[in-house]
């Protein structure tokens, strides 16, 4: 039981948390409210991963992802002991392991990459080529605004979102590669 103005502010952007009352005065029941994303043992790391999925949080905390993969043994052998192989919850699990595991390698990949750019920045590279790369960022594009990045090929870069387009708008997008762009609604 909770109030609605004890409800963690790490659910705030959870879908459950929206269609809630913030003017209700009365305690609410929840089947899973975790007070915090601290994980200081497997239960807590259970508690907040179901919490996390009662309230429909799009996103889990790095915290939890983290404890996971630090932990991986420990939590699957205790899971194979609580639940059954088909439960919804070890299924959900191996879901997030799998998209945050991919998400992980890409990320390192992509660092790793343009790493080994900075590093050989003596070289003549092709910044045509480079700014089309899905593995350039545009977090890259913005720690490197020395570099001569191509926005006709930025503006088809799959990593190139509508977001990043309306918060810059003054740099030379080409609009009609934009358009053909598939990340941006």
């Amino acid at each position: 039981m909770a109030l609605f103005t004890e409800i963690p502010e790490y659910l705030h952007k959870s879908e459950l948390y929206q269609k809630l009352e913030s003017e209700d005065q009365e305690e609410i029941d929840f089947q899973f409210l975790k007070p915090n994303i601290i994980i200081n043992n497997i239960q807590d790391w259970i508690d907040l991963f179901n919490t996390c999925n009662y309230f429909n949080l799009e996103k889990y905390p790095e915290t939890l992802t983290s404890y996971y993969f630090d932990h991986l043994l420990d939590i699957n052998l205790t899971l194979d002991n609580i639940y059954d192989k088909d439960d919804p919850l070890v299924l959900l699990i191996k879901e997030l392991v799998k998209s945050t595991f991919i998400k992980r390698i890409r990320e390192y990949w992509t660092e790793f990459q343009f790493s080994l750019i900075l590093a050989n920045s003596h070289n003549k590279w092709d910044y045509f080529l480079l700014s089309s790369n899905p593995n350039i960022t545009w977090d890259i594009v913005l720690s490197n605004p020395n570099f001569p990045w191509d926005y006709n090929q930025l503006s088809s870069n799959s990593n190139i979102t509508w977001d990043i387009i309306k918060a810059n708008p003054n740099h030379p997008w080409n609009c009609t590669l934009l358009s053909s762009n598939l990340n941006i609604t």
